[in-house]
């Protein structure tokens, strides 16, 4: 998943989403301003789920076959 966004958007992700940072606080550690907090959320969060769901579809047609 790193390497399908920016370095910058993934750390912002990590310390906000996955290690529950206010976004405030990650705004003033990484000198960034609140916009690109939510901004990296959104753009992560939906390359996160279009992964989850290619996973998925993956794994079901391996799970047809495999029958």
């Amino acid at each position: 998943m790193k390497q399908l966004v920016s370095d910058a958007q993934f750390q912002i992700f990590d310390l906000h989403v996955l290690r529950g940072w206010p976004a405030r606080d990650v705004a003033r550690a990484l000198g960034v301003n609140i916009a690109q907090i939510y901004l990296a959320k959104l753009r992560v969060g939906r390359r996160l789920k279009q992964e989850v769901q290619a996973l998925k579809r993956n794994d079901e047609v391996g799970g047809k076959v495999a029958h």
